[in-house]
């Protein structure tokens, strides 16, 4: 998606989230994913995801390596993350503030 037009990808990936938590379907199947973008109007997004080349599997390597990264960096073990924040202030918002009322997600945001 960010090698083929990358100001789309948020929304794309809004898309496959939604395909999983909403509709159910297993984005895990590329199948999903290829059908999630055609959807959208990526058909060069979803062709490329259908046979990923060099490029492709370099970037997603490059995204995958830095995100490891990050999570070593914050002491973050898996997912929901959410950090807030920007540069050095930048830290891990609790998981559990994510489950709780949203008036203790706010504060926890607004602490960042």
């Amino acid at each position: 998606m960010h090698l083929t037009t990358p100001e789309r990808e948020f929304e794309a990936l809004t898309a496959i989230q939604s395909a999983r938590y909403v509709d159910g379907r297993d984005n895990g199947d590329a199948a999903v994913i290829g059908s999630v973008l055609t959807g959208l109007g990526l058909g060069d997004a979803a062709k490329r995801f259908a046979a990923p080349d060099a490029e492709l599997l370099k970037f997603n390597k490059s995204r995958i390596e830095t995100a490891q990264a990050e999570m070593r960096r914050f002491g973050a073990s898996g997912v929901p993350t959410l950090v807030a924040g920007e540069g050095a202030g930048a830290r891990v918002v609790g998981s559990n503030a994510l489950y709780g009322k949203p008036d203790a997600l706010i504060a926890a945001l607004r602490a960042a």
